[in-house]
């Protein structure tokens, strides 16, 4: 991870901007459209912006346009865009983390070539990351409670995957 990095406001890309802070990768941008996610991610220490005005907020750590310092990284791409491209300079790295709904989804093949441009998925690797994040745990530099937003018993469970799915809600734990 390097300085200057994106990341989306879901709780992945919440906990991964939390991760990121806790081993001092720099500043960190959460784009996110949801008032509520950029809330929360602001709270945590992250540097926020809505989707709109995402460009303009990594000028401005990265010193503006054509100045380079580190790649920066997508979280999940706003839908049907092409977004995440749009945030980084040539030889950037978009990372696109989390879990997808969509089947596809547009990739601009030609800057993607001119300006040698990285793509990359992450959903989590526990066996390679698994010992840094439960010392980032027991440690207390990572709270993974701060995304969860409710809980409910068994009875709630339809309507908190509704809320999750419409964004209402971050992550809803279930109570036995």
């Amino acid at each position: 991870m390097t300085p200057s990095q994106s990341w989306a406001g879901g709780p992945v890309g919440q906990l991964t901007s939390l991760a990121a802070q806790a081993t001092g990768a720099g500043t960190i941008v959460l784009v996110e459209p949801v008032d509520a996610r950029r809330a929360l991610a602001a709270e945590q220490g992250a540097l926020v912006a809505e989707p709109a005005a995402a460009r303009a907020v990594v000028d401005r750590v990265t010193e503006g346009p054509g100045r380079r310092r580190g790649r920066r990284r997508g979280g999940r791409r706003a839908r049907g865009s092409t977004r995440p491209f749009a945030l980084v300079r040539r030889r950037g790295v978009v990372v696109s983390v989390g879990v997808h709904t969509d089947e596809a989804w547009p990739l601009p093949v030609s800057r993607a070539f001119g300006d040698e441009l990285t793509l990359r998925f992450v959903i989590g690797d526990l066996m390679r990351d698994g010992d840094a994040l439960v010392a980032l745990l027991r440690s207390g530099a990572l709270d993974p409670r701060v995304v969860a937003s409710a809980t409910v018993g068994l009875d709630g469970v339809p309507q908190a995957y509704r809320d999750m799915a419409t964004r209402r809600s971050l992550k809803t734990l279930i109570a036995l």
